[in-house]
């Protein structure tokens, strides 16, 4: 729980430091980011160590980068509260940003219910254990990583919308084949499907809202 509290709290600065010091982050590298997060987490004590490790490097850069010189503002620091006003009234009446949050969550509160359940798939529904969970979320790894390639090209083919509707559904048929599945192959299929889909709508809402 402290974990996933303190990557919460760090992850809106982070996204915010992204773009002023690389320019817009390219759709291509935020997938291969997030896929390799969902490759890695297919063994348990190995997120764990890499992230401790990682954080050191962060840690140094953050001390060592400084934030391009910018004219003095007369105007005086704004408040917290003032700031997330701010946000909200601007998420409010941007309706590029405003149709991006309203397909986020759509997507993520019904597409996060396979990853929730995942545990349970692989050991109740299928009498699996701890190896068989670790072999979907590989396959669920291996296939986002795969689909990471693709998507710059799938982006041109079918455009960014169609790509996330592609996705959504993409998602719905590996979360039924999960509901149904008594046997690994139908689990592994599914997994697979599902890390394809999840990296094509995350990378593709991801870059949707920076650009928004």
């Amino acid at each position: 729980m402290n974990c996933a509290t303190a990557c919460r709290l760090m992850q809106p600065s982070s996204n915010s430091l992204a773009p002023v010091a690389v320019g817009r982050v390219a759709p291509r590298c935020r997938s291969v980011a997030t896929c390799a997060e969902s490759l890695i987490d297919a063994s348990i004590a190995a997120p764990f160590w890499l992230d401790a490790f990682s954080n050191i490097g962060v840690i140094a850069a953050l001390l060592w980068w400084r934030a391009p010189s910018k004219s003095a503002s007369a105007l005086p620091p704004e408040s917290f509260g003032s700031a997330i006003r701010t946000g909200l009234r601007y998420a409010r009446y941007n309706p590029y940003l405003r149709a991006t949050l309203f397909r986020t969550v759509a997507f993520f509160v019904f597409g996060s219910a396979y990853w929730a359940l995942l545990p349970l798939v692989a050991r109740t529904r299928i009498a699996g254990g701890p190896a068989l969970y670790g072999v979907l979320l590989g396959a669920i790894g291996v296939s986002a990583v795969g689909g990471a390639f693709l998507l710059h090209r799938l982006r041109e083919k079918l455009g960014a919308d169609s790509l996330v509707a592609a996705a959504s559904l993409g998602t719905a048929l590996a979360t039924a084949l999960f509901a149904v599945a008594r046997q690994p192959a139908t689990a592994i299929v599914a997994s697979f499907i599902a890390g394809a889909s999840w990296i094509a709508a995350v990378a593709s809402l991801n870059v949707s809202a920076q650009v928004a």
